[in-house]
C-alpha cells in the first residue's frame, strides 16, 4: 500500500503538476512622474468642474430668488462663462 503513494510522487514531476507557471520577464520600469502629472492633471480638472458647478448653481439660484437679472448677477454670469470657457480651451489644447 506504501508503495501506491511513492508512485504518486514518482510521476507527479514528469506531468507537469508541479511545473511552475509564468513567464521570466525583466521588470518593468514605470515612470512615476509621468503617473502623478496625469493623476493631478485629471484630479485638477475633476475640482474646477467642481467649483465651476457650484458657483453656476449659487448664481442661479440668486437669480431665481431675485427675481431679476442684477447688474451683479449679470457681471457674475459674465465671468463664470469666460473662466468656463477658458478652462475648456486649456482642455482642449492638453489633450484632456
Amino acid at each position: 500500500m506504501s508503495h501506491r503513494f511513492e508512485e504518486l510522487w514518482q510521476t507527479a514531476a514528469h506531468d507537469g503538476a508541479f511545473a511552475p507557471v509564468g513567464v521570466s520577464r525583466p521588470p518593468v520600469t514605470v515612470d512615476h512622474s509621468e503617473v502623478l502629472n496625469a493623476w493631478f492633471a485629471e484630479r485638477q480638472q475633476t475640482i474646477e468642474l467642481r467649483l465651476y458647478l457650484e458657483q453656476a448653481r449659487s448664481l442661479l439660484a440668486q437669480i431665481l430668488a431675485d427675481g431679476a437679472l442684477s447688474r451683479e448677477n449679470r457681471r457674475r454670469a459674465r465671468l463664470l462663462l469666460l473662466a468656463i470657457r477658458a478652462a475648456e480651451r486649456a482642455n482642449r489644447r492638453s489633450g484632456r
